[in-house]
């Protein structure tokens, strides 16, 4: 699976629409889903295909339109006080944090 596949089955599929239906605190709706039958080689994948998208993106309002256009993640960073690139990162050091 290469990286544009990769994030969009995982923010399209856990930030979807109705994400707020399961729980209205992405960094818990995070930590359910990735607690899950993810290996830790998974969640180094992931965070740093993560990590190749933010840098791909030099302007944050261009990184905060492809993370919702592209990705299909319907959370917005800036309505939690952030910005796109600062919550890619953060999530994808949520990923590395749980490979114990």
């Amino acid at each position: 699976m290469d990286d544009r596949a990769r994030l969009q089955k995982f923010f399209g599929g856990l930030f979807h629409a109705g994400w707020q239906e399961v729980s209205d605190d992405p960094d818990e709706l995070l930590a359910l889903h990735t607690l899950v039958d993810w290996s830790p080689v998974q969640r180094e994948r992931l965070a740093a295909a993560i990590e190749r998208f933010a840098a791909a993106h030099a302007d944050d309002a261009e990184l905060g339109h492809a993370l919702q256009m592209d990705l299909g993640c319907h959370f917005l960073p800036r309505d939690a006080g952030t910005t796109a690139r600062a919550w890619l990162l953060h999530v994808a050091g949520m990923l590395r944090a749980r490979q114990s």
